[in-house]
């Protein structure tokens, strides 16, 4: 799905007025709107009794569903916000708890096919959680503060304030998808909403500095229109994650907001090292040249290297294998398994296989606790007992494997 998003640029002290929106697209009772203006209705009775309510609701299911499975909370708490959310449908949207209930309604469809672990416990957890700590704390103060006041006096709630307490949620549900493309729509939504939450905020989009987090936030935005999925990479997803965490550490919010985050921010993944390039006699001149090639920009390039490379039975034949199961192609990936797949490894290759056991993608770290099944040492076994705390469930399954053939009473 492509977000774009269009910057009216007013030549005005703050650039008062400039705003963000997204192509076109038929009204939908999800969609965030950036309204200048507020009446007393807007933040009347109904409003109020609104908010009261999603939060009882929002409390309640969520201790009701702890006994549930993953697939059954998942969609209990998707129906939960959704009704919450059609409730409203007839009123403008201005509280913060409702932003949040809609993104991650919309955060949770980029999860689709994927473990409900992850929807659940990056995305729709965190998300209710934070929406209820905003009701009491944010969105409650606000309506109180702006009850009976006329036209032009009311302002918005402290969207600014958000804006910078959410960051560490999106990068990190931006990491834990498991596809490329997700992670960039993910990132694509961020700089949308970061911009969006800036703008909402009379007092925070005058600040100097958030004026310029805005403008930066166009270029980044134009610079991604035209990426296509195989132009996506770790290099690129990171530079991504760089840039609005950095926006965020430097947005001024609305005096006297305080919000809490949703979720710590996330390390900023390390891209896959690069496949060595190994000093060889004359002897190995051949290998030499393929290792070189391992630095193609062409997927297939690589692929049809690293069969080449299996046919050479050698210790510096193997390490480079090891090092590209960290590719950024799945295909490569691929290759390069099976390739491994027919060679003997041992406890000279744990150096080379341990890097990857931390790597931000869990396919990466799936390939890496796949090749210590093929080392039945105990400095091998011993990489794999941390993984059954990885926060993939398939690799935790993978580890629990292994040690149950190694372990014994």
């Amino acid at each position: 799905m492509k977000y774009k998003l269009f910057l009216i640029l007013l030549l005005i002290p703050a650039f008062a007025g400039m705003t963000y929106a997204q192509e076109a697209t038929p009204p939908s009772v999800f969609d965030e709107g950036v309204d200048t203006t507020i009446k007393p209705e807007d933040i009347g009775d109904d409003v109020r009794q609104w908010a009261q309510n999603t939060a009882l609701k929002l409390k309640e299911v969520l201790k009701q569903t702890k006994r549930l499975s993953y697939p059954e909370r998942r969609r209990t708490l998707i129906q939960t916000v959704q009704s919450a959310v059609e409730e409203a449908r007839d009123t403008k949207e201005l509280l913060l708890m409702r932003f949040t209930l809609n993104r991650a309604l919309k955060l949770e469809t980029l999860f689709q096919n994927q473990p409900d672990s992850l929807a659940l416990n990056y995305i729709l957890l965190p998300a209710m959680k934070q929406a209820i700590t905003l009701y009491e704390n944010a969105d409650l103060p606000y309506l109180e503060a702006n009850k009976g006041k006329p036209e032009g006096e009311i302002g918005p709630p402290p969207s600014a304030a958000l804006a910078k307490a959410n960051i560490g949620y999106l990068l990190t549900a931006s990491t834990m998808n498991k596809t490329h493309l997700g992670q960039f729509e993910i990132l694509k939504l961020s700089i949308a909403w970061m911009a969006n939450d800036l703008l909402r905020s009379p007092e925070a989009k005058r600040n100097p500095a958030n004026a310029r987090i805005i403008l930066n936030l166009q270029v980044l935005e134009e610079s991604l229109k035209n990426i296509t999925p195989s132009e996506i990479t770790y290099t690129l997803l990171n530079m991504i994650r760089s840039t609005l965490l950095e926006s965020a550490q430097h947005i001024v919010s609305e005096t006297n907001a305080r919000i809490a985050p949703a979720l710590a921010p996330a390390p900023i993944p390390n891209p896959p090292p690069p496949p060595p390039v190994k000093e060889t006699s004359s002897s190995s001149n051949q290998l030499s040249i393929l290792a070189n090639n391992l630095g193609s920009r062409k997927w297939e390039a690589r692929r049809d290297t690293v069969r080449l490379i299996g046919k050479i039975q050698s210790q510096k034949a193997t390490t480079l294998l090891i090092n590209t199961i960290g590719d950024s192609d799945q295909d490569v990936r691929n290759a390069t398994m099976d390739e491994l797949a027919k060679r003997t490894l041992a406890n000279d290759d744990l150096s080379t296989i341990k890097p990857f056991l931390s790597h931000h993608a869990w396919e990466i770290r799936h390939n890496a606790v796949r090749l210590l099944r093929k080392i039945n040492t105990p400095e091998s076994t011993s990489l794999v007992i941390p993984r059954l705390d990885d926060s993939d469930s398939d690799i935790r399954a993978l580890a629990k494997s292994i040690l149950n053939t190694r372990i014994k009473q």
